[in-house]
């Protein structure tokens, strides 16, 4: 089980790890820029599927915060580094 731990402290204190969450971050305020503009109909295709990723990333960051107190202990310091 420490293994297990350690693997998710690890990656908690990666700066890759952070460096993904503050490029999602930084990706939602380009995806609301962008939607502010006439966008040609060949785009939208993709601009849809970048708004569901970062959809995506950001419930599941949402859904881990709101199991806090129904998860074991070991995960619920986990997540309380994570969130």
């Amino acid at each position: 089980m420490n293994r297990f731990v350690n693997f998710f402290l690890r990656i908690r204190n990666s700066k890759l790890f952070s460096g993904i969450v503050i490029s999602v971050i930084l990706a939602s305020a380009v995806y609301a820029g962008v939607t502010s503009y006439d966008i040609p109909p060949q785009y939208t295709f993709y601009i849809d599927i970048f708004n569901y990723g970062i959809t995506v990333f950001f419930v599941i960051f949402m859904l881990l915060g709101k199991m806090k107190g129904s998860l074991p202990s070991w995960l619920e310091s986990l997540l309380n580094g994570l969130l």
